[in-house]
């Protein structure tokens, strides 16, 4: 009965690693062929804050 939850235990391991090991292979070539998207809320922020007074924390 141990050996059946120590198999249990490792094929869940090895399914959900695999699982998380994909995702980050299929988003690297997401990236690699699109490009992504880069700095597209960063810019907006820009943006919306031009000329805006700074205020508190040290310039």
């Amino acid at each position: 009965m141990p050996g059946f939850f120590i198999d249990f235990l490792i094929l869940a391991l090895l399914v959900v690693g695999g699982m998380a090991f994909m995702g980050e292979i299929v988003n690297g070539i997401g990236h690699l062929l699109f490009g992504g998207k880069k700095g597209r809320f960063t810019n907006k922020t820009a943006d919306t804050s031009a000329g805006w007074k700074k205020v508190g924390g040290r310039s």
